[in-house]
């Protein structure tokens, strides 16, 4: 070889020798053209089966966890912390108003005073003078003086109304029949209406002047990845001074809990109905095989009569509603949720608002999921910003 050809061979021989020392690449030597096209056939085949293996992984669907604030049916990545107004209750101002108004239009009827008939004797005597019940007439002067109106003399007359002396028990299906004016009959109808309409009022004002002074946020967690994921955990920081427990808020009047347990759900009351953002917790509950819910069998009727605890009965259905486990830390409150199932691109929220103090500015948590093998952890704040 000539020096200059023995200076090129060196060339590749050093060339060689790195990568087959640092084990760079694909390395191989071959000892003629056949063995060549059959080596590299190999390692390219290799060489391109890696690659799809790494786009594999890359591409790999995961589920994306995510807690999100809820304002005014909207999501957020802050939270707000607002005054707290139950779903599907009522305003006091306006409800008051409207009692007012019914007043109003009862006041505006005149009715004449009945003049008696030498007619239809046999009829009357089968029939009765329509009153109105003394605790009815009492609640609703009663209300007049607090909304401090004047009622007339005649407020209460209904004329010469009358309804049979013998009627079928409603329970059997019966009802009243009422004889009189138009006048005279809408005008006790009215007078009804505002006795109802003033006793639940002040079953509802004992609810409503406890939770109405609280503040509370609407959480959710949303799933912005890829794919479905189930058995997620959700574990909420909160310090004991930021967070408002069910077991704190002050138990209701008597009055009260008889109408909450009565007329009202606490879950509807405190809970975060759907909107076209996201669903409701309900969506997220895996349902039982079949449909089928197993329920125990009923305890034996107890026919002797004891009082309804009202009070405990409220405060059931107030730690029922709370789908929420607590547990103290310290100087912290650890609220943990539990979700069965979360589809890709979906948002859930949480069963009800969180009571809160105006002086939270943020909450620590944590997720874990089937689908991710790491926790997520994040911050989310009043006002700012998601931070994982």
């Amino acid at each position: 070889l000539s020096e200059k050809t023995r200076d090129q061979y060196q060339k590749v021989k050093d060339y060689q020798k790195q990568y087959a020392d640092e084990g760079k690449g694909i390395y191989a030597s071959y000892s003629s053209d056949k063995e060549f096209k059959e080596k590299l056939f190999a390692h390219l085949s290799m060489h391109f089966l890696s690659m799809k293996k790494v786009e594999e992984i890359s591409n790999r669907r995961t589920s994306v966890l995510r807690v999100k604030g809820i304002e005014d049916g909207k999501l957020n990545t802050d939270f707000n912390i607002e005054k707290f107004s139950p779903v599907g209750g009522r305003s006091s101002t306006e409800w008051i108003n409207e009692i007012r108004s019914m007043y109003r239009e009862i006041s505006e009827y005149v009715i004449e005073k009945p003049t008696p008939s030498p007619f239809n004797s046999i009829a009357l005597s089968l029939q009765k003078k329509v009153e109105l019940h003394e605790g009815t007439v009492k609640l609703i002067r009663s209300m007049a003086e607090h909304l401090a109106i004047d009622l007339s003399d005649d407020f209460f007359s209904l004329g010469g109304i009358r309804e049979d002396s013998i009627t079928t028990p409603s329970i059997m299906g019966g009802s009243r029949n009422f004889y009189g004016s138009k006048e005279e009959k809408e005008k006790y109808n009215k007078l009804v209406r505002l006795y109802k309409s003033i006793d639940e009022l002040f079953g509802w004002l004992p609810f409503d002047n406890v939770f109405g002074e609280l503040s509370c946020i609407r959480l959710a967690v949303a799933n912005e990845g890829t794919t479905f994921d189930e058995d997620i955990d959700i574990s909420l920081r909160f310090k004991k001074t930021e967070l408002i427990k069910p077991d704190q808020i002050p138990v209701l009047s008597e009055r009260g809990c008889q109408s909450i347990v009565n007329d009202y759900n606490l879950s509807q009351l405190l809970g975060i109905p759907e909107t076209q953002n996201y669903n409701d917790f309900g969506s997220s509950k895996t349902p039982t095989t079949n449909g089928f819910h197993y329920s125990p069998p009923r305890a034996p009727i107890d026919w002797t009569y004891q009082g309804r605890d009202y009070e405990e009965d409220y405060l059931k259905e107030l730690a029922d509603a709370f789908e929420y486990s607590f547990f103290e830390d310290g100087d912290y409150v650890i609220v943990k949720l539990h979700i069965d199932y979360l589809k890709h691109n979906t948002t859930v929220a949480f069963p009800t608002v969180l009571f809160v103090a105006d002086s939270i500015t943020s909450i620590e948590y944590t997720i874990r999921s089937k689908q991710n093998e790491s926790e997520t952890v994040g911050i989310i704040k009043a006002g700012g910003k998601n931070e994982t």
